[in-house]
């Protein structure tokens, strides 16, 4: 009973924990995550948006507190494969993505930052892509595949766990944007960047809404009174989540101290029930540290058994918690030495 009363108060507790450390408390997955942000506009009546591309192009041309700045927009796309036809999502990418985010290539490269823009057929895919629908291919780059109808050349494959913008990702495009006709009220694209070194995101924020605030200036008819915000990649993923797993943590917390107070009256009732026992052991010559030590031994084995229970059973929630989509970087929650430790 003690052993089961503990595996039901430590496996929801080891799993919601598992879920706060992989979201919350796990930096994202990229070279010093602490400098990769996200800008939005702001608009009057909507609050935050998508930026436009007009504006995303004179941002990029015009700020001095970022190494880059990309923009990238998610989609679908028909693949058929050996299966028949299927959606497949994707993402474009603006030239320097991955770059910016300092992940390179497994095989091949990616599109081209400096010279002759990218060709409008040229595709890198994820690794799943790559082993799940083109079997893992060793001559991969350079074949040809028909997506929505048009053929397109793989140029690159990226490395195992790299999805980036969503998990589901899984081919980037090259997002080309033309300054002459790029348009300034369709609030289409999501902006990143990254800081430069020394800069803060207060200084970035400052600078980037006086940037936005002058380009509304310039366009009333369009952008009156549009402005910019600057907020951290991590906490613009997570804080609107944040309250509620750490209230979820708190209380599964409370859960684990009932079970414990439960264990600790069964180990009571015991004791008293071996009070003869005890007595007969003191009689024979066996003193107090060998008698408390013996004790703790039991218990001991009891808190493992249970704490291994435990962790099974948070083994077995796990698999339906990564499928809770409201959830950002939940394909990031696991059983890892952290929450063992805890």
């Amino acid at each position: 009973v003690a052993v089961l009363t503990l595996a039901l108060g430590l496996g929801p507790t080891t799993a919601i924990f598992s879920v706060v450390n992989g979201v919350l408390l796990r930096p994202l997955p990229f070279p010093e995550p602490d400098r990769l942000v996200r800008v939005l506009e702001v608009v009057p009546k909507h609050g935050r948006l998508a930026v436009a591309p007009a504006n995303f192009l004179d941002w990029r041309q015009q700020n001095t507190v970022f190494e880059g700045m990309v923009a990238y927009a998610g989609g679908t796309d028909t693949f058929v494969g050996r299966d028949g036809p299927e959606r497949l999502p994707m993402s474009w990418a603006s030239r320097g993505m991955f770059e910016l985010l300092r992940v390179p290539p497994a095989l091949g490269r990616v599109f081209q930052t400096k010279g002759d823009a990218p060709r409008h057929d040229e595709i890198v895919i994820s690794h799943r892509m790559w082993q799940r629908r083109l079997a893992g291919d060793p001559g991969v780059l350079g074949r040809s595949i028909t997506l929505g109808g048009r053929p397109f050349t793989i140029i690159g494959v990226m490395p195992p766990g790299f999805d980036f913008p969503s998990r589901q990702t899984e081919y980037w495009r090259p997002l080309a944007l033309n300054p002459a006709n790029a348009s300034r009220s369709f609030h289409s694209l999501f902006v990143m960047a990254r800081l430069k070194e020394g800069v803060s995101v207060e200084q970035a924020a400052a600078e980037m809404r006086t940037i936005a605030e002058r380009l509304a200036a310039q366009h009333p008819q369009i952008s009156a009174n549009e402005s910019a915000e600057t907020i951290l990649m991590h906490d613009l993923l997570v804080g609107p989540i944040r309250p509620m797993l750490l209230t979820l943590l708190a209380a599964v917390g409370v859960v684990v101290l009932i079970a414990c107070a439960n264990v600790a009256n069964l180990l009571l009732a015991r004791a008293s029930v071996r009070e003869r026992e005890i007595a007969i052991r003191t009689a024979m010559g066996a003193g107090r540290s060998r008698i408390v030590m013996q004790m703790l031994v039991e218990s001991l084995v009891l808190a493992l058994a249970g704490g291994a229970s435990g962790v099974v059973l948070a083994y077995l929630w796990i698999g339906p918690l990564r499928t809770l989509s409201p959830i950002p970087r939940v394909g990031d929650v696991t059983l890892d030495g952290t929450v063992l430790a805890f």
